[in-house]
């Protein structure tokens, strides 16, 4: 009798254990999917994949690594734009100190960011303004929440988006 309750219990957890397996190798078939897709471009569908393996199979060492990694370059991605954004602000405000040693005064709160990129027609004239302006790329501008010059036209404030 004990011998068949031995039995029983062993046959039930190799079950168990195949099951699981079986839950592992699923998890890791999508995971090599998921990783060849990402490797030929489609980030999208990788995601997709990726998101299928941690919903699917949760459990699995697979869900942990794939949570691991997603998490590491989510986190990688917001100090990259961190970073990206400052360097924007920086140029911005390197470009303002330049308007400001040719022009005597930043551009005024009217005459905002636009004017690093077209001569000011109105209020403060620019009469020592730069060919060409003073920044590259104006698409820059579009990252700007707020701009404000003081009354004296020597601090400024910029606020990005």
């Amino acid at each position: 009798m004990r011998s068949k309750k031995m039995i029983a219990i062993l046959a039930l957890s190799i079950l168990i254990l195949a099951g699981c397996g079986d839950q592992e190798g699923k998890a890791r078939a999508l995971y090599n999917k998921a990783l060849a897709t990402q490797r030929a471009g489609d980030i999208a569908e990788a995601k997709a994949l990726y998101g299928k393996i941690i919903d699917k199979y949760p459990s699995t060492e697979i869900a942990v690594k794939v949570n691991e990694m997603l998490a590491g370059r989510e986190m990688v991605a917001s100090v990259v734009s961190a970073k990206t954004q400052k360097i924007k602000q920086e140029t911005l405000e390197q470009a303002v100190k330049l308007y400001i040693l040719d022009n005597g005064k930043c551009p005024s709160t009217e005459q905002g960011l636009q004017a690093l990129v077209d001569p000011p027609t109105t209020g403060r004239q620019a009469r020592r303004w730069r060919q060409g302006g003073y920044i590259d790329d104006s698409s820059i501008l579009d990252l700007v929440d707020n701009y404000s010059c003081s009354e004296r036209g020597f601090k400024f404030t910029i606020t990005m988006k």
